[in-house]
Protein backbone atom coordinates (compact mmCIF):
# COMPACT_ATOMS: atom_id res chain seq x y z
CA UNK A 1 0.00 0.00 0.00
CA UNK A 2 2.84 2.37 0.26
CA UNK A 3 3.59 1.55 -2.99
CA UNK A 4 0.14 3.80 -3.94
CA UNK A 5 1.03 6.54 -1.88
CA UNK A 6 4.73 7.17 -2.71
CA UNK A 7 3.60 7.26 -6.34
CA UNK A 8 1.25 9.90 -5.31
CA UNK A 9 3.72 11.62 -3.60
CA UNK A 10 6.38 11.69 -6.52
CA UNK A 11 3.34 12.58 -9.04
CA UNK A 12 2.55 16.32 -6.35
CA UNK A 13 6.26 16.69 -6.13
CA UNK A 14 6.98 16.54 -9.85
CA UNK A 15 4.34 19.22 -10.92
CA UNK A 16 5.48 21.11 -8.33
CA UNK A 17 9.16 20.85 -9.45
CA UNK A 18 7.64 21.77 -12.60
CA UNK A 19 5.75 24.61 -11.69
CA UNK A 20 8.61 26.27 -9.73
CA UNK A 21 10.31 27.42 -12.93
CA UNK A 22 7.77 29.83 -14.08
CA UNK A 23 6.61 30.83 -10.45
CA UNK A 24 10.88 32.11 -9.54
CA UNK A 25 11.89 33.20 -13.39
CA UNK A 26 8.90 35.15 -14.62
CA UNK A 27 8.00 36.62 -10.99
CA UNK A 28 4.32 36.21 -11.02
CA UNK A 29 3.35 34.86 -7.63
CA UNK A 30 0.42 32.95 -9.06
CA UNK A 31 2.17 29.72 -9.40
CA UNK A 32 2.63 29.62 -5.85
CA UNK A 33 -1.03 28.69 -5.57
CA UNK A 34 -0.49 25.44 -7.26
CA UNK A 35 3.38 24.59 -5.68
CA UNK A 36 2.69 25.34 -2.36
CA UNK A 37 -0.71 22.75 -2.02
CA UNK A 38 1.54 20.70 -4.04
CA UNK A 39 4.47 20.03 -1.80
CA UNK A 40 2.11 20.02 1.40
CA UNK A 41 0.53 17.23 -0.21
CA UNK A 42 3.27 15.44 -1.57
CA UNK A 43 5.32 15.86 1.29
CA UNK A 44 2.12 14.46 3.93
CA UNK A 45 2.09 11.61 1.21
CA UNK A 46 5.53 11.00 1.52
CA UNK A 47 5.45 10.35 5.53
CA UNK A 48 2.72 8.13 5.52
CA UNK A 49 4.35 6.23 2.90
CA UNK A 50 8.00 6.05 4.41
CA UNK A 51 5.87 5.32 7.93
CA UNK A 52 3.65 2.17 6.31
CA UNK A 53 7.28 0.99 4.55
CA UNK A 54 9.04 1.27 7.92
CA UNK A 55 6.36 -0.37 9.49
CA UNK A 56 6.21 -3.40 7.19
CA UNK A 57 9.93 -3.72 7.55
CA UNK A 58 9.42 -3.96 11.15
CA UNK A 59 12.29 -1.40 11.97
CA UNK A 60 11.76 2.32 12.61
CA UNK A 61 15.41 3.07 11.16
CA UNK A 62 16.46 3.15 7.75
CA UNK A 63 17.74 0.01 6.25
CA UNK A 64 17.27 -0.63 3.06
CA UNK A 65 18.40 1.81 -0.22
CA UNK A 66 14.68 2.55 -0.64
CA UNK A 67 14.15 3.53 2.67
CA UNK A 68 17.19 5.93 2.89
CA UNK A 69 16.31 7.24 -0.52
CA UNK A 70 12.90 7.78 0.87
CA UNK A 71 13.91 9.34 4.35
CA UNK A 72 16.62 12.01 2.71
CA UNK A 73 13.69 13.02 0.34
CA UNK A 74 11.53 13.54 3.07
CA UNK A 75 14.18 15.23 5.50
CA UNK A 76 14.66 17.49 2.05
CA UNK A 77 11.08 18.33 1.39
CA UNK A 78 10.76 19.24 5.27
CA UNK A 79 13.76 21.63 5.09
CA UNK A 80 12.35 23.66 1.67
CA UNK A 81 8.80 23.78 3.09
CA UNK A 82 10.65 25.06 6.33
CA UNK A 83 12.69 27.31 4.75
CA UNK A 84 10.00 29.11 2.71
CA UNK A 85 7.60 28.90 6.23
CA UNK A 86 10.52 31.41 7.37
CA UNK A 87 12.11 33.96 4.65
CA UNK A 88 9.49 32.61 1.94
CA UNK A 89 12.13 32.37 -0.60
CA UNK A 90 10.42 29.62 -2.97
CA UNK A 91 13.34 29.60 -5.24
CA UNK A 92 15.09 26.65 -3.38
CA UNK A 93 12.75 24.82 -5.31
CA UNK A 94 14.83 25.15 -8.15
CA UNK A 95 16.79 22.70 -6.50
CA UNK A 96 15.40 20.94 -4.13
CA UNK A 97 12.13 19.56 -5.69
CA UNK A 98 14.33 18.41 -9.07
CA UNK A 99 15.95 16.24 -6.15
CA UNK A 100 13.48 15.45 -3.96
CA UNK A 101 11.41 14.10 -7.09
CA UNK A 102 14.49 12.17 -8.75
CA UNK A 103 15.50 10.72 -5.30
CA UNK A 104 11.87 8.95 -5.29
CA UNK A 105 12.21 7.74 -9.04
CA UNK A 106 13.72 4.54 -7.18
CA UNK A 107 11.47 3.91 -4.65
CA UNK A 108 8.42 4.00 -6.31
CA UNK A 109 9.42 1.45 -8.73
CA UNK A 110 8.86 -1.35 -6.58
CA UNK A 111 9.88 -2.63 -3.32
CA UNK A 112 13.69 -3.64 -2.50
CA UNK A 113 14.40 -4.75 0.85
CA UNK A 114 18.38 -5.72 0.35
CA UNK A 115 20.13 -4.38 3.64
CA UNK A 116 23.06 -1.34 3.15
CA UNK A 117 26.15 -3.21 3.33
CA UNK A 118 27.51 -5.76 1.15
CA UNK A 119 28.37 -6.47 -2.04
CA UNK A 120 25.24 -5.08 -3.10
CA UNK A 121 26.23 -1.74 -1.50
CA UNK A 122 29.64 -1.28 -3.22
CA UNK A 123 28.38 -2.43 -6.60
CA UNK A 124 25.51 0.64 -5.83
CA UNK A 125 28.13 3.31 -5.71
CA UNK A 126 29.82 1.44 -8.47
CA UNK A 127 27.10 2.61 -10.34
CA UNK A 128 26.40 6.09 -8.80
CA UNK A 129 29.52 6.94 -10.01
CA UNK A 130 29.40 5.92 -13.16
CA UNK A 131 26.29 7.93 -14.07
Amino acid sequence: MYLIWLRVALVLYGASSIAVIPDVFSGRHRWRKLVLPACVTAAFFHFVALAEMLNLAHHWVPASLHEVETSFALLLAIAFLAIYWRYRAISLGLFALPLIFLLLLMPAAGPDHAPLSGEGMRNGWILLHIV
